[in-house]
């Protein structure tokens, strides 16, 4: 009886320890992610410039194929979640976001969903992945409503709780501060210079001319809308 007693209360110990490591509901955790050497493949995420101080977020959604009638090609806006939806012309298509056109082509036009080339920052030219995009993901994932994305190739990435102030000595910041965070957009300042809104999936210069400053993406936010709950965000520095 002694040794059963025993068994089940080592069997007890370990439920618990295992209930224990589950994230709470609604929190956001990383996920693995894949870089991509060349091709943008469907479900792949990567980067437009849209100008000197702000980037978007996009995903390849998939295509047709060129030989189907009236072929398109689709795409997701992070930072929205805006579906795009472009015309294949011989292979091609254009999308077109805040005045400026990011030219794509496809690799293998003959297949569905085919891998794809892209402009990422509207020049008119084809461009490589490590070239032209800051950084280039395979996954992001969705937990009630929560994007976390995890960056690839950053200066500096750091996660900050709201409120908290860190330095960033490899770009002479003395004081970068995550000062509002909700579960759709954050607010920095650097050195006293102050962020817009900074929505999930979006970026921008932040700070002082002549001062420090740096460009500042949302990568992730962790947003546990409950008394007590954690308020962090994820941040690309470049």
């Amino acid at each position: 009886m002694k040794k059963i007693i025993l068994l089940m209360l080592g069997v007890l110990a370990v439920s618990l320890f295992l209930v224990s490591c589950l994230p709470p509901t609604g929190e956001a955790s990383s996920l693995p992610v894949r870089p991509t050497e060349s091709a943008v493949l469907k479900d792949d995420f990567f980067v437009l410039k849209m100008d000197d101080f702000k980037n978007e977020i996009v995903q390849y959604k998939g295509a047709d194929r060129t030989t189907m009638t009236s072929p398109k090609i689709r795409f997701k806006l992070i930072s929205s979640g805006e579906t795009l939806e472009s015309a294949l012309t011989g292979g091609s298509a254009t999308i077109r976001l805040s005045g400026k056109a990011y030219k794509i082509k496809l690799i293998s036009p003959d297949r569905i969903d085919s891998p794809i080339s892209i402009d990422y920052d509207g020049d008119g030219t084809l461009d490589l992945v490590h070239t032209k995009s800051s950084f280039h993901l395979k996954k992001l994932i969705d937990l009630n409503g929560v994007y976390y994305v995890q960056p690839v190739t950053c200066t500096e990435v750091k996660t900050l709780l709201e409120g908290e102030s860190v330095p960033v000595e490899s770009l002479g910041i003395l004081n970068l501060n995550l000062i509002y965070v909700d579960a759709e957009k954050i607010r920095v300042s650097i050195d006293g210079a102050s962020s817009g809104d900074i929505a999930l999936g979006r970026g921008e210069y932040v700070g002082a001319p002549g001062a420090s400053g740096a460009f500042v993406h949302n990568l992730g936010i962790l947003y546990q809308a409950y008394a007590g709950g954690i308020h962090q965000a994820t941040l690309c520095l470049r």
